[in-house]
């Protein structure tokens, strides 16, 4: 228990009257204080991690890139073995451009077409019966007939072509965003029904989870020019933009995650941060 001095307000008199530099240094000490006790802790992520699967089962033939290595969107990442996927799409193009049969077909129909017009004319000349015009009528139907039947396997022979196409494109595993190869890459010969293929860090921009006690919450995400100070050097700090807060507190610590989007190349995911009070 604290006793009050009767020379207190005495001394405090004198203080104010010879010690005022002090009082002044003392105040700056307590909000220097009080504005560290106002940083947060946060920590840098990856914007995301993707884990790259094929839409196929297959076996990988190739791999096209290393573990940390930069990749960009549309990369190619490894490629799967195409052996029997050729030779599909060879039979496909052979049955996509054989044009012979409808080629005849049309030829058929467009001679039985004048052979009809021929009878129409002789018969009105009663040069032939009713019965010969009436078959020639119903050949040069059939004909017709043909001609449609072959055009439809060949409409047919070309959707399988462009399937067969489609399939060969997904022999080729491309990168889906730009970010950096980890190291759990897949190998050649390995199959990619029992696994990913590789994992793709999303580092630009990276993520900031900054832990703010929920009652500092509203002073945190009002924030004009948010910045962040990694890895403990102050004199270089960090601006982020806000990206969202976390709509519950972890009941835990009584805190909430906000979240950051970071743009620095030169920052390495899992850096040491403190997210600044007042964004200054």
């Amino acid at each position: 228990m604290r006793i009050a001095s009767p020379l207190l307000p005495s001394l405090i008199a004198l203080g104010v009257l010879t010690g005022a530099t002090d009082v002044v240094a003392q105040t700056t000490t307590s909000r220097t204080q009080f504005a560290a006790l106002s940083d947060f802790n946060c920590t840098i992520t990856p914007l995301r991690i993707i884990e790259l699967s094929s839409s196929i089962d297959g076996v990988i033939k190739s791999v096209a890139i290393n573990p940390g290595d930069k990749v960009a969107q549309g990369d190619v990442i490894a490629y799967l073995d195409d052996t029997m996927a050729l030779q599909d799409l060879r039979l496909a193009e052979l049955r996509a451009t054989s044009t012979a049969v409808l080629d005849g077909a049309k030829l058929r129909r467009d001679g039985l077409r004048d052979r009809v017009a021929r009878l129409e004319r002789a018969f009105t000349r009663k040069a032939v019966s009713i019965s010969d015009l009436e078959a020639a009528r119903l050949e040069y139907q059939v004909a017709i007939s043909d001609v449609t039947q072959e055009e439809d396997r060949l409409a047919l022979a070309q959707a399988e072509l462009a399937r067969a196409q489609a399939y060969m494109s997904r022999l080729v595993l491309r990168s889906p965003a730009s970010g950096v190869i980890g190291e759990d890459l897949i190998d050649p010969g390995e199959s990619v029904s029992k696994q990913h293929v590789a994992t793709i860090y999303v580092n630009q921009p990276l993520r900031v989870e900054a832990f703010v006690p929920a009652a500092r919450i509203a002073s945190i995400i009002s924030q004009s020019s948010p910045k962040i100070v990694v890895n403990g050097n102050t004199d270089a700090p960090f601006a982020v933009s806000l990206d969202y807060a976390a709509p519950v507190a972890d009941l835990a610590s009584n805190t909430i995650s906000v979240f950051y989007k970071l743009d620095a190349p030169n920052v390495l995911p899992g850096s040491k941060c403190v997210i600044q009070n007042g964004g200054s």
